[in-house]
């Protein structure tokens, strides 16, 4: 897969859904998902203005990469991607679809492993994460809330997706 922000259909068919308009995702998202997104967006968030700035969401992404990589090789492997967990696996879970997020996990690190060698470098994730940030920052701000990730960034709004009901 190329670094080139194409998606696998089930996370179009997810970004699509959650992208349709703001009223639609909060009437449609149940309270865990929107519980999980808020607290995402709050770590994010770390000057406490309720938005996120790019550089935010830089030192943010480039954080958590960090924590996943248990090896302390640089870089992330397709095991160590799976071990971490963003919030949304108990919501999962608690739904019966454990093993369909599971899937969905193993998705989200295809798409950031752009060149497919089955390590996602900090390069491939922020050149991902720089996209994401772009297409949730939808009024050309600088800035982002967690209802703007949730329907702008396909990874969020591929982990939203698998844990919600409506997800098969």
């Amino acid at each position: 897969m190329s670094n080139d922000f194409q998606l696998r259909p089930s996370w179009l068919a997810a970004a699509v859904l959650l992208g349709l308009s703001g009223a639609a995702f909060a009437q449609e998202t149940s309270p865990p998902e929107i519980d999980v997104m808020n607290r995402i967006a709050e770590v994010y968030d770390q000057d406490g203005d309720d938005r996120i700035s790019l550089d935010e969401f830089r030192e943010f992404t480039r954080t958590a990469w960090r924590s996943m990589d248990t090896n302390g090789q640089g870089a992330v492997n397709k095991e160590e991607f799976m071990k971490w967990d963003p919030g949304f696996s108990f919501v999962a879970a608690e739904r019966g679809k454990a093993d369909s997020f599971t899937k969905l996990k193993e998705d989200i690190f295809d798409y950031w492993d752009s060149d497919d060698d089955g390590i996602a470098t900090t390069d491939e994730v922020m050149a991902n994460a720089e996209q994401e940030f772009k297409n949730s920052d939808t009024d050309g701000d600088g800035y982002v809330t967690g209802k703007d990730l949730a329907a702008g960034s396909p990874t969020f709004a591929a982990f939203i997706f698998g844990a919600s009901p409506a997800a098969k």
